[in-house]
């Protein structure tokens, strides 16, 4: 299999798999980790069988529609590169718009003690805690692989977030906070019709779905919430199409409570914020 070069076996890939250039460069730059730079410099280069064989090896991954950020084993959130694995959603750039609102919201340099629910990956932890280094940043998930590789990436990314195992806030026990984030679950079964095969196939359906037409996870959230006086501001992701119930449901539990829905660049709905 040796003495190739990445454009030899790229060309071979293409008239045996049917696998267009487009995706071959996409799964070359990950599994070589290539710049693109190095996708324009380095294609006759000859290439060793280890990475032949992790590249045919992912391009049958990829063809079968595993998605590749869970070939390669990691994604880029907020400018830093996270681990991921089946265990945990893989991070999406519209996510990253609610670290954009939280960092306009909350001044850097205030002390602030957060938690972050269902943190999956940590992607919202962890970046919280690199960007406000006087935040002190809780993260809980109620599974434990999902933790382990929360914890990993803390660990790599040398962000100290404290991890707890549990159900939303009730893992913190009495530990006082003043702001909750969250990517809970929030797609309703009857939305399968919509979602990519992909998602469907390799993503955990414990951190997608939720009963009571996806609100289920922030009903749970805000019974705990309503529980304890000590936050002061909330922020949680949410479909496209739940703002209007989603306020109704906060107002519903919150009656003096400031709920607002976020929009994305699209103008779609993307999260709920609220402030007491």
């Amino acid at each position: 299999m040796g003495n190739r070069t990445c454009r030899e076996f790229g060309q071979d890939l293409l008239k045996k798999r049917g696998l267009s250039i487009q995706d071959y460069r996409l799964i070359a730059s990950e599994i070589l980790d290539w710049s693109l730079t190095d996708w324009l410099t380095r294609q006759d280069e000859v290439l060793d069988d280890v990475s032949l064989r992790a590249l045919e090896e992912a391009t049958c991954r990829y063809l079968s529609g595993e998605p590749l950020a869970y070939i390669s084993g990691r994604v880029d959130f907020y400018g830093r590169r996270f681990l991921v694995t089946g265990d945990v959603l893989i991070p999406r750039p519209e996510t990253e718009l609610l670290v954009d609102h939280l960092l306009k919201t909350w001044p850097r340099d205030e002390k602030l003690t957060l938690v972050d629910l269902g943190t999956g990956s940590g992607c919202l932890a962890i970046t919280l805690a690199k960007e406000c280094p006087n935040w002190t940043v809780h993260a809980v998930d109620i599974s434990g692989s999902a933790l382990k590789v929360a914890q990993a990436n803390a660990k790599a990314l040398k962000a100290p977030v404290h991890f707890h195992l549990g159900s939303w806030l009730e893992a913190i026990g009495d530990l006082s906070v003043s702001a909750i984030v969250s990517n809970p679950p929030y797609i309703s079964r009857d939305e399968v019709g919509f979602m990519d095969d992909s998602v469907i196939q390799y993503e955990p359906h414990l951190a997608l779905f939720a009963e009571e037409n996806g609100l289920a996870a922030y009903k749970e959230i805000f019974q705990q919430m309503a529980k304890r006086e000590d936050w002061k501001y909330g922020m949680m992701e949410c479909g496209f199409r739940q703002g209007p119930a989603l306020k109704q449901l906060a107002h519903e539990m919150f009656p003096s409570v400031d709920a607002q829905i976020g929009k994305d660049y699209e103008k779609l709905d993307r999260w709920i914020e609220l402030k007491r």
